[in-house]
């Protein structure tokens, strides 16, 4: 499958379009395959989420319930709607705005009480809102952006009310060695032991042998064969590397910072493995992050924004 270049290719460009489409059409027959987790309910029940979800979530959902009665809150690429429809079951809710390119894919998902919006947040400018918002939420979202950098600098500068929160949970920076020992895993325990076929020995070798070079989009090689099994045009096109000087903005309030899964790459292999195997992925994967060793894939980021940072605002 061919994958978006944003070293070479312009989100204004028909390739990108024709990208795009294919991108929707990838998670569309995502969504709809016999293995769709589309309800929450259904979510919970899942080992991935038993060990590394159910905490993150929790945690996102508590900064938005402490956040008082009646607010707004805008979820940017919220898929089949699963985050959106667990914060408006809080209660305490005035709104739920939920933005998603695949909108149409995934409508019957969205309690009838969200508001929804079909839109391609690389052109977030381009979108009109219907207001400002107290919290905005992204989960798992950012690294699928060409510009995730833009993407945040206009929430904070033109859709975060003052002392609103912006929590984000995406993927973090990892290390060269730690890309590589994520896809040497995934190799061995979910590809080899069913088909040697699927796997490409050229590739492999790359993998192993060749230096991954710094950029956000060469990082992508170790994940797109960690997770071959649902590549698409613009999976981990991106990561915190794009954006993560945003979080020392004078405007901003850290809340609440944490990394996990330092092996992201066996998810996929802890759905098939024994349960003795599962708890011993567990204990090494909190060794490694406990210890300094690897970094999590994923980081949970809660930011407050304190004051406007432009003048234009502070005359409002």
């Amino acid at each position: 499958m061919k994958r978006f270049d944003k070293t070479k290719m312009s989100i204004h460009s028909q390739e990108y379009n024709d990208l795009l489409t294919e991108e929707i059409n990838v998670w569309s027959r995502y969504h709809n395959s016999e293995g769709d987790i589309s309800s929450f309910d259904k979510l919970k029940e899942t080992h991935i989420y038993q060990t590394y979800r159910k905490g993150t979530v929790e945690l996102e959902l508590n900064y938005i319930k402490n956040l008082g009665e009646n607010i707004s809150v805008l979820e940017l690429g919220s898929a089949d709607g699963w985050l959106s429809n667990e914060i408006l079951s809080l209660g305490k809710i005035k709104n739920i705005t939920s933005i998603d390119i695949s909108l149409e894919k995934n409508i019957e998902e969205y309690d009838k009480k969200i508001i929804t919006i079909k839109g391609d947040l690389n052109k977030i400018d381009e979108i009109s809102f219907p207001q400002n918002f107290d919290c905005i939420i992204t989960h798992g979202t950012l690294h699928h952006l060409v510009y995730p950098r833009k993407v945040l600098e206009y929430c904070l500068d033109n859709l975060l009310n003052k002392d609103g929160l912006l929590i984000i949970n995406d993927t973090w920076i990892l290390k060269s060695l730690q890309l590589k020992t994520n896809a040497l895993f995934y190799l061995i325990l979910n590809r080899l032991p069913h088909s040697i076929i699927e796997l490409d020995i050229k590739e492999f070798m790359n993998l192993l042998f060749i230096k991954i070079p710094k950029t956000a989009f060469s990082k992508s090689f170790a994940a797109s064969i960690a997770h071959s099994h649902k590549t698409s045009p613009f999976e981990s096109i991106s990561s915190a590397d794009d954006y993560k000087d945003l979080y020392e903005r004078s405007d901003l309030k850290i809340l609440h910072f944490q990394t996990v899964a330092a092996l992201p790459g066996l998810q996929n292999s802890w759905m098939k493995s024994p349960k003795i195997i599962k708890n011993i992925i567990q204990k090494m994967d909190s060794f490694l992050i406990k210890n300094k060793i690897f970094p999590g894939d994923l980081h949970i980021c809660v930011i407050k924004k304190i004051k406007w940072l432009l003048l234009k605002y502070q005359e409002d």
